[in-house]
């Protein structure tokens, strides 16, 4: 996608209107006005972190932190998160999802917006700075998490004989951003918030915005 591409590549080559920057905290962002499709927000938060960055015993780390987002934080106890972005018209797994690679987690938020309504967009970059630094991983919750996390590991094809073969004796063979069951099932909250310490304060991240906003805008509400 654009904003992930304007990421990688010199600032020359992206469009004239997009803008690059960081914040004191070291968060960078990516900002591309876009006038259509109308009344439509693109949002994302890019975490430098997956599956490759886990030691021995954090496998499976990075899947289940990205799982964490969406059942607790700070200002959005269980559910709230999901319920708020619901009663927007969002989906769940449509406009409101995550994604857990090798080398990265990106959380995603497609947004009806409309510019004389400023609370969603405010919500919206309340609930990145949960993911970045207030997720709560409440024992109950956590445990809860384990079987869903589960019961999608056992809708991929998990027993591939020929997985290592193909990606060769290396550690992509070792890491599968999924995890394996024994790897979820020995996860706990103190576990995540280790991972979440040790690891992804480590890494860089950033935040990209596309869509129908002013630049000064979204630049002030994610400070």
């Amino acid at each position: 996608m654009l904003y992930l591409v304007c990421a990688l590549i010199p600032i020359s080559l992206c469009p004239m209107a997009l803008l690059r920057g960081h914040l004191d905290n070291g968060l960078r962002y990516i900002i591309l006005p876009n006038e259509l499709p109308r009344h439509n927000i693109e949002v994302r938060m890019v975490m430098n972190v997956g599956s490759l960055q886990e030691e021995n015993d954090q496998r499976g780390g990075a899947h289940f932190l990205e799982h964490s987002a969406f059942i607790g934080s700070k200002h959005f106890p269980k559910r709230a998160l999901i319920d708020y972005f619901e009663r927007q018209g969002m989906k769940f797994g449509r406009d409101i999802n995550a994604f857990t690679g090798f080398d990265r987690t990106i959380y995603w938020l497609s947004l009806p917006y409309h510019s004389q309504d400023k609370a969603v967009l405010d919500t919206t970059f309340l609930a990145l700075r949960d993911w970045l630094c207030d997720l709560t991983f409440d024992d109950e919750r956590v445990k809860k998490e384990r079987g869903v996390i589960v019961e999608e590991l056992r809708s991929y094809q998990q027993n591939d004989d020929f997985y290592k073969l193909k990606m060769g004796q290396n550690r992509y063979a070792d890491r599968i951003p999924l995890g394996t069951e024994q790897d979820i099932n020995s996860i706990d909250s103190n576990r995540l918030k280790g991972f979440l310490s040790a690891l992804v304060h480590a890494f860089s991240r950033y935040s990209a915005c596309r869509g129908q906003v002013k630049v000064a805008e979204v630049v002030e509400k994610a400070t």
